[in-house]
């Protein structure tokens, strides 16, 4: 049985894939003449920074940091003021 890390590795593998033809699909390299799987790792670079700084963020708040869900969760004043949409 495969464990959840190994399951991570092979999905954060999977995406990369899937955005480097995703940019080579539309042709988004050729804005920089950079090669698809360079802006793809740039691209995969830069949500690893967000999320890195998402997590830092939420940690100097004392928030937990997850799905979404648990922020919901600890900040009723806010969810309670979104607009909701039938779904």
């Amino acid at each position: 049985m495969t464990n959840e890390k190994d399951e991570a590795q092979n999905r954060r593998g999977e995406f990369a894939k899937e955005l480097e033809s995703l940019i080579n699909r539309y042709s988004q390299e050729n804005g920089s003449d950079t090669p698809d799987f360079v802006l793809a790792g740039y691209l995969r670079d830069c949500l690893s920074a967000w999320n890195t700084a998402v997590k830092a963020r939420e940690r100097w708040y004392g928030r937990k940091c997850g799905d979404g869900a648990s922020l919901i969760e600890q900040d009723k004043e806010w969810a309670r003021h979104q607009p909701h949409t039938a779904g």
